[in-house]
């Protein structure tokens, strides 16, 4: 089966091509018994109806249609499996030509991934990551998860809460009230180091994201775009919100989604 592959710009690919006459004829006898299956005629059992009779009732073009669809539904997989071809949302399918045994032309135009050209982003989260930050507990924050502590433990109403003390401490585990000071400053500072280190990460990888070379499909815009718009529709109807303010509403906000979209 000839192929022809070009690149388009906005990553979209153009495919075209022939099915040979053999396989469209294979299709056709196969689109030819699904539609004798479906159709009624009256004085003809579905499924026996002679073929001169079903082109009369359903039309010869109509065959040919289900014919293509057929044949395309199962090469079109084949096509981008061979060409590694990594497409994206549903193809735009145009037939060149068409018509009983004979090759079906066709060609198709679809978004692909698009390539991807990183920073340099080893460097990039190295810098970030091994970036120093003095962590910090103040006496505060230990009064404060001591006082946590304190009235969690509290639980029954008209009973007086316990004194932070040694025996507060021993009540609860450990040896003193300095070594249970010990123990919560030592866990504050590894949530605050944790902390640090999951922002650092998220920073590297909003230098790493807006530092890479992309070009965003625009069937990736306009299924985003969809989807915002549907989901704001939705939003706006379970608020039992009608009237012309609806589709202003719409529209700005397919406006903003579509840059939100190109930005993000």
């Amino acid at each position: 089966m000839p192929i022809s592959i070009k690149k388009l710009p906005k990553s979209m690919v153009e495919i075209e091509g022939e099915i040979s006459a053999d396989d469209f004829e294979r299709h056709y006898k196969d689109a030819l018994e699904e539609l004798n299956e479906k159709s009624t005629i009256p004085g003809f059992r579905s499924g026996h109806i002679p073929e001169n009779i079903l082109t009369e009732k359903i039309g010869g073009e109509s065959i040919l249609e289900h014919a293509a669809e057929h044949a395309l539904q199962e090469e079109y997989p084949k096509i981008l499996r061979e060409h590694k071809i990594e497409a994206l949302g549903h193809p735009q399918i145009t037939i060149t030509k068409i018509a009983r045994k004979n090759p079906l032309g066709f060609k198709i135009t679809v978004a692909v991934l698009p390539p991807i050209t990183l920073p340099d982003y080893k460097n990039i989260a190295k810098n970030i990551m091994s970036k120093k930050e003095e962590i910090k507990v103040e006496e505060k924050e230990i009064d404060e998860a001591l006082e946590f502590i304190k009235k969690s433990g509290k639980k029954e109403e008209n009973v007086s809460l316990p004194e932070i003390n040694d025996e507060f401490a021993k009540k609860i585990g450990q040896k003193d009230l300095m070594t249970l000071r010990d123990l919560l400053k030592q866990n504050i500072t590894d949530e605050k180091t944790a902390k640090s280190r999951e922002k650092k990460r998220m920073e590297a990888l909003d230098k790493i994201s807006t530092s890479a070379d992309i070009e965003i499909p625009r069937v990736l815009v306009e299924s985003e775009k969809e989807k915002m718009s549907a989901e704001l529709r939705s939003s706006i109807e379970n608020m039992g919100m009608v009237g012309p303010v609806v589709v202003p509403m719409l529209q700005a906000f397919t406006f903003w989604g579509i840059v939100v979209v190109a930005l993000f």
